[in-house]
């Protein structure tokens, strides 16, 4: 796509039709990063949009958000790791727990 009248970083309001080519029911996956599309500074850059047959949304996502792991899921699988231990261990430093507790909830 071209914007001629437009700067990179403006918003794209992207409308993603309900069915494909051959009218098959279909819907997005990753519909969060199309509502936030916006125009990319290096013209080549590549946007995905990743669709999938109307109903499987759920199965789709999954594997495709699985595979992509940022490091914020692996900071949190760390994390769990850790407040597991200190859950474990006999004299329980409940300032670490409820400090690593809170820094669960805010990566989840």
């Amino acid at each position: 796509m071209v914007f001629p009248a437009e700067r990179d970083g403006h918003q794209v309001d992207l409308e993603i039709g309900a069915e494909d080519q051959f009218g098959k029911a279909i819907e997005v996956v990753n519909d969060k990063e199309v509502e936030l599309c916006r125009i990319p500074a290096i013209a080549g850059d590549e946007f995905e949009i990743i669709v999938c047959p109307l109903g499987e949304r759920d199965l789709v996502a999954k594997r495709y958000y699985n595979i992509i792991k940022t490091s914020a899921d692996l900071a949190l699988e760390e994390k769990k790791r850790e407040l597991k231990k200190l859950l474990a261990a006999k004299g329980k430093n409940y300032e670490q727990i409820t400090a690593l507790s809170a820094t669960i909830n805010y990566l989840s």
